[in-house]
C-alpha cells in the first residue's frame, strides 16, 4: 500500500487539475478572494493570499491580465480601423458620385452649348451654299456673256488676220513684199539707262523695205515706227513667218513700268530713221530666257491695208547699271601690267614666268591665252583645266576693254579658199569661206572643224602680220586704197562689203542687168566674184586714172544720183580689175 499522504496545512486548500482554468478565471474576477491557483510540473498548487488590505495579484497574473488588455486593445482597435476604411469608402463613393453627377452636368452643358454652335454654323453654311449658288449663276453668266465677247473678237481678229493674210499674198503674189529691218545690231551685253546703241557705237538704224529696196517714196517712207521689247525666246517659240498676234503676245512688260524708255517713236524720212535716244529700264534677268530682243514696228496710225512684217534685233543680256560701275572699275585696260590680273602678284613666281616669256601687258597675256592657253596654265599657273583661280584669271583678262579698236588681221589660205579675221588681241571674228564671210558664232560643224585646223598656222603668223581690214557693220572692210574706188567727192565703195552676205540695198536691187537705168551696154552680170563680165561703159581716154567721172546723160530721172554714183563705181573698179 501506498504511504498516506500528508495533510494540508492550515490555509491551503488544493484544487484538482481539471479546474485550474476556472480557478484562473475566478482570480481573474475576485480581485479581493484570498486563493490563488497556479499549475506546477505535475499538478495543481492552491496558495492563500495574505489578507492584510486589498487582496493583491501576483506577477504572473498581472501579466496575463496585461496581456489580456492588449489583446482587446488591439481586438478594438481593428474593429476602429475596420470601421474607419468604412466611413472613408463611404465618404469616397459619395465623393465620386457627386464628382460625376457635376461632371455630367458639365458635360451636358458643354453638348448643349456644342450643339447650338453646330446648329447655328449648320444655318449659315445653308444660307452661304445658297449665296455661292447665285454667285455660281451670276458669274456663269458673265462667263457665258464674256466666252461670247471672246469668241466675237477672236472671229473678227481671224477675219481681221484673213484679210491681211490675203493682202499680204496679194503683194507676194504682185512682188511686193514690205518689212522692217534693222541695219546695224546691239551689244550682246546692255545696261539700264544707257543709251542703246550698235556695236560700232552708232545709233541704231532702221529702214523699211519692198522687195529688198528702201522705200524712199510715198506715205511709207515717212511712217511712225515703234520701239519696243520682245522676250528673249521669241525666235525660239514663234515661227518665221509669225502673226501680228503672236507677236503681241510675246512683248515684254512688267507691273513695274515700261521695259524702254526714252524715245521709242521715230518717223522715218525717205525710208530710214536712227534713234540713241532709247535705254532699257528693266533688266532682263526679271524674265524666263534672261534676254531681250529689240524690235520695231509701223505704228498703228499709220498702218496700210497689207501687213508689214516687223523688225528684230539680236537677243541682248540687260544688266542694271550698277553692274556697268563695278565692272568699270574692275575692267583691265589693254596696256595694263599683267599683275593687274587676278591672280598674278606683282613679285610672284607667275609674273616672273610671264616676264621671262615677253609677257609684260594685258594685251600680251590675251595674246598669249589665243595661241597656246595650255602652255601658260601648266607651265605659269601649274593648275587643273577646271581650276577656279585659273578660270578667274582668264575670265578677267577676257573681259579687257579694247578700246574701240576695230581693226582686225587676215589670214588667207588659197588651197581651202578661207580667210580668218582676228582681232586686236588675235581673238578669232569670224572667217570668209569662198566670198561668203560668217562670223564665228554662226560657224557649222563642218565650218568650225575647218578653222580649228587652220588657227594653229595662223597663230604662229600673227605677230608678224599688219592689220589689213576693219570692222564695219559687223563685216570686215579692206583697209587697202586698192580695194576701194574713190567717187566724185572723196567717198569711198568697199568692194567686198558691196559682194557679202549683207550686200547693200543698191547692189541686190541692181545685181542683175542694168538696163532699169537706161545706161549702155545693158548686159552686164555681176558674178559671185565680184567681176564683171564686160566693161559697162566706154571710159574716155583723157581720164589718166582710167575712171569715168562724168555723169552720162542717159540716166532716168527717177534714178537718185547716190545710187547712180555707187552702182557706177563698181562699173568702174570691174572695168579696172577684170
Amino acid at each position: 500500500m501506498s504511504p498516506k499522504r500528508p495533510a494540508p496545512d492550515d490555509g491551503v486548500a488544493l484544487v484538482p487539475a481539471s479546474k485550474r482554468l476556472n480557478a484562473d478565471a475566478a482570480a481573474a474576477q475576485e480581485q479581493d478572494g484570498g486563493i490563488v491557483v497556479f499549475s506546477g510540473g505535475g499538478g495543481c498548487v492552491a496558495t492563500t493570499t495574505p489578507t492584510v488590505g486589498k487582496r493583491q495579484l501576483r506577477p504572473s497574473m498581472l501579466v496575463l491580465f496585461f496581456v489580456a488588455q492588449v489583446k482587446e486593445e488591439l481586438r478594438y482597435n481593428r474593429r476602429l480601423r475596420r470601421v474607419i476604411r468604412e466611413e472613408n469608402a463611404i465618404s469616397q463613393k459619395r465623393t465620386l458620385e457627386v464628382f460625376q453627377k457635376s461632371l455630367d452636368n458639365a458635360c451636358q452643358s458643354l453638348v448643349n452649348h456644342i450643339n447650338c454652335s453646330l446648329q447655328s454654323l449648320t444655318n449659315r453654311t445653308d444660307i452661304l451654299c445658297h449665296e455661292v449658288e447665285q454667285l455660281k449663276r451670276s458669274n456663269f453668266n458673265q462667263r457665258s456673256r464674256s466666252e461670247a465677247n471672246q469668241e466675237h473678237a477672236a472671229v473678227i481678229d481671224e477675219v481681221n488676220q484673213e484679210q491681211t493674210g490675203v493682202r499680204f499674198a496679194t503683194c507676194e503674189s504682185q512682188g511686193q513684199v514690205f518689212q522692217l529691218r534693222f541695219l546695224n545690231k546691239l551689244n550682246p551685253l546692255v545696261y539700264t539707262k544707257d543709251k542703246i546703241t550698235a556695236e560700232d557705237g552708232a545709233a541704231i538704224k532702221i529702214a523699211i523695205f519692198q522687195n529688198n529696196q528702201i522705200v524712199k517714196s510715198g506715205p511709207l517712207s515717212s511712217a511712225r515706227i515703234e520701239i519696243l521689247a520682245l522676250e528673249g525666246d521669241f525666235i525660239n517659240v514663234v515661227p518665221d513667218n509669225w502673226t501680228e498676234c503672236q507677236f503681241d503676245r510675246r512683248i515684254a512688260s512688267f507691273p513695274q513700268g515700261p521695259v524702254l524708255g526714252g524715245l521709242c517713236q521715230i518717223k522715218l524720212q525717205n525710208g530710214e530713221a536712227s534713234s540713241s535716244e532709247i535705254s532699257f529700264n528693266v533688266p532682263s534677268s526679271k524674265t524666263a530666257s534672261g534676254k531681250f530682243i529689240l524690235a520695231a514696228r509701223v505704228h498703228s496710225s499709220d498702218k496700210p491695208g497689207f501687213r508689214i512684217m516687223e523688225a528684230l534685233m539680236n537677243p541682248v543680256v540687260v544688266q542694271v547699271y550698277r553692274n556697268k560701275l563695278n565692272r568699270n572699275s574692275d575692267c583691265p585696260k589693254l596696256k595694263d601690267e599683267v599683275h593687274r590680273l587676278k591672280g598674278i602678284s606683282r613679285n610672284g613666281c607667275r609674273a616672273k614666268w610671264l616676264k621671262d616669256n615677253q609677257i609684260n601687258t594685258v594685251e600680251e597675256f590675251i595674246k598669249a591665252l589665243n595661241k597656246d592657253e595650255e602652255k601658260i596654265r601648266n607651265e605659269c599657273f601649274k593648275l587643273k583645266k577646271g581650276n577656279k583661280d585659273w578660270k578667274d584669271t582668264v575670265k578677267h583678262a577676257r573681259e579687257c576693254d579694247l578700246e574701240g579698236n576695230c581693226k582686225l588681221k587676215s589670214f588667207r589660205v588659197e588651197e581651202e579658199h578661207i580667210e580668218l579675221f582676228f582681232d586686236c588681241v588675235h581673238n578669232l571674228i569670224g572667217a570668209q569661206f569662198r566670198e561668203c564671210y560668217v562670223a564665228k558664232d554662226d560657224f557649222s560643224s563642218v565650218q568650225q572643224d575647218e578653222v580649228s585646223c587652220l588657227k594653229k598656222q595662223a597663230y604662229d603668223r600673227l605677230d608678224k602680220t599688219k592689220f589689213d581690214h576693219e570692222m564695219k557693220d559687223n563685216y570686215p572692210v579692206p583697209l587697202s586704197s586698192a580695194m576701194n574706188t574713190s567717187i566724185g567727192g572723196g567717198a569711198s565703195i568697199p568692194f567686198r562689203d558691196i559682194t557679202g552676205p549683207n550686200p547693200p540695198h543698191f547692189y541686190v536691187a541692181y545685181q542683175g542687168d542694168v538696163t532699169q537705168m537706161g545706161l549702155q551696154h545693158s548686159q552686164v552680170g555681176i558674178s559671185s566674184m565680184g567681176q564683171a563680165s564686160e566693161p559697162p561703159l566706154e571710159i574716155p581716154e583723157s581720164t589718166p586714172t582710167g575712171v569715168n567721172n562724168t555723169i552720162p546723160t542717159n540716166v532716168p530721172q527717177d534714178v537718185s544720183d547716190e545710187i547712180y554714183a555707187e552702182l557706177f563705181a563698181i562699173v568702174n573698179y570691174a572695168r579696172l580689175n577684170p
